[in-house]
């Protein structure tokens, strides 16, 4: 039992390192909110990886879930001397079958759009939580900002694989 969590948690770490790796410098992917980084704009991605099958779904692929949006808190709001926010977005992942890493770098372009929606509209100064809208031209959840994103991802994901 214990190798298989070993193995389990093994795993779990290749996917978080993985897609740190692609992701900008300054957001942090997470496996606990433990390990969260508090400073100044940084994006702290909790990357929840789950051990089963994606509920619900009758095709095998890979799934990755954004649950709710994006939570953006000011530092000292939090007890943190400085000035700025911090954000924090959950991921869910589903990888036990399918194409995982195809799953994530597209969940992963998501939270870029849903980055630079907040930047542009500073929703972070306002709202504590930014949700992204159905739809809005070029930042809609499959608009051309997510197809630039999606684009760096993969081009980053292939000089790492």
């Amino acid at each position: 039992m214990t190798k298989k969590k070993n193995d389990s948690d093994m795993k779990k770490e290749e996917i978080r390192r993985f897609a740190d790796q692609i992701t900008p410098k300054n957001w942090n992917v997470v496996l606990h909110p433990k390990d969260d980084k508090l400073s100044a704009n940084i994006l702290n991605i909790l990357l929840r990886i789950q051990d089963s099958d994606y509920p619900d779904s009758a095709d095998t692929a890979a799934k990755a879930v954004l649950s709710g949006g994006i939570l953006f808190s000011n530092l000292k709001d939090i007890g943190i001397d400085q000035k700025g926010s911090v954000a924090q977005v959950v991921l869910q992942l589903w990888p036990r079958s399918g194409d995982w890493k195809a799953a994530l770098i597209h969940e992963l372009a998501r939270v870029a759009v849903y980055r630079c929606l907040a930047f542009r509209m500073k929703t972070y100064k306002d709202e504590p939580r930014m949700t992204l809208p159905e739809a809005d031209n070029e930042l809609e959840p499959h608009g051309v900002t997510f197809e630039k994103a999606l684009s760096i991802m993969k081009k980053r994901s292939r000089k790492i694989s």
